[in-house]
C-alpha cells in the first residue's frame, strides 16, 4: 500500500477530496478541487503545475503521493502618484493609490522604504494620505493593498524614489507708518514658510528690535531689516529692508462744561 496526501492551500480557499489515506498499489485514485461557495475564490492548479489547471485530476498509486489544491482570489493591481510631485519640500503632500478593479475593498498602507507613512480606506477603488513627513533627502515610495478576505487577492505598487530638495521662501514686508508710542509695535513681517522671522534695526535712535516688535524712541524712519536663515527643508529667504515713518502720537483733548469738572 502506499499513501496519498491531499492538502487544500489555502484551506479557506476550498477543499480537496479525497481526504489522505491509504490505497493499494496500483490504484487509480480521482482527486478532485472545489473553491469555497459563495466566494470568490478560484481553484488554480494541482501541485503548482499549469498543467494541471483542470479537476479533477487521475493519480496512480504507484509509490507514496502528494496533491495540493491551489486557490486563488481575483488577482489586483496597485498604482501609486504624489500631489503634488514632492520635488521640493511640501509640508502636505497627498499619496493616492488606485486599486484596480475599483469594487476591491479594503484598506491600502503607504511606505517610505520598510517605514510605514499610514493606513487609508478605499473608495471606489482609490485610498488617499496626507503626509507630513517627506523632508528633504532620497526617498522610496510604495503602496500596498491588503486584500479583502475572500474577495479580492493583495498588491503591492511598483516603488519609486523621488529625490525632494530644499523648497524656497518668502518674506512679505510692506512699508508704513505707525504713531510714535511707548508701546510695543508689531513689525508688520510674514515668510511664506511659517519659520520664525529674526529682525535688525539700523536706526537705533529711532527704533530697536525686541522679538518680533519695535521699541519707538523718535520720529522719523525707522529702517528695519527681515531675515530668514532656513532650515534643513527651506533654503534662506531673501532679505527684505523697509523703513516705516514714525509720526507723531496721537493726542486727545476732553473739555467738560461748565460746572461739570471731572469726577
Amino acid at each position: 500500500q502506499y499513501y496519498l496526501t491531499t492538502t487544500a492551500s489555502p484551506a479557506t480557499g476550498g477543499t480537496i477530496t479525497p481526504a489522505s489515506q491509504w490505497y493499494n498499489s496500483g490504484f487509480n485514485v480521482t482527486v478532485t478541487a472545489a473553491a469555497t461557495p459563495s466566494t470568490a475564490w478560484r481553484f488554480t492548479n494541482f501541485n503548482g503545475d499549469p498543467n494541471k489547471a483542470t479537476s479533477p485530476l487521475s493519480v496512480i498509486m504507484s509509490a507514496p503521493q502528494a496533491v495540493t489544491a491551489y486557490f486563488a482570489l481575483p488577482a489586483t493591481t496597485t498604482t501609486l502618484q504624489t500631489l503634488p510631485s514632492p520635488s521640493t519640500y511640501s509640508p502636505n503632500v497627498s499619496l493616492t493609490a488606485t486599486v484596480a478593479p475599483s469594487a476591491a475593498t479594503g484598506s491600502v498602507t503607504f511606505y517610505d522604504g520598510a517605514t510605514s507613512l499610514g493606513t487609508a480606506n478605499l473608495s471606489n477603488g482609490t485610498a488617499t494620505l496626507n503626509v507630513t513627513t517627506l523632508v528633504v533627502g532620497s526617498h522610496t515610495l510604495s503602496a500596498t493593498y491588503a486584500g479583502s478576505t475572500n474577495s479580492y487577492a493583495g498588491s503591492t505598487s511598483t516603488p519609486f524614489t523621488i529625490t525632494v530638495s530644499q523648497a524656497t521662501q518668502t518674506i512679505t514686508f510692506n512699508p508704513g507708518s505707525t504713531p510714535l508710542t511707548q508701546q510695543l509695535v508689531a513689525i508688520p513681517a510674514t515668510v511664506s514658510s511659517g519659520l520664525p522671522l529674526s529682525f535688525s534695526s539700523s536706526t537705533p535712535n529711532i527704533c530697536t528690535i525686541s522679538g518680533t516688535n519695535m521699541n519707538l524712541f523718535a520720529l522719523g524712519t525707522c529702517t528695519i531689516t527681515a531675515s530668514q536663515a532656513g532650515n534643513a527643508n527651506y533654503s534662506a529667504a531673501a532679505s527684505v529692508q523697509q523703513n516705516i515713518t514714525i509720526t507723531p502720537e496721537l493726542q486727545s483733548i476732553s473739555f467738560f462744561p461748565p460746572g461739570n469738572p471731572p469726577g
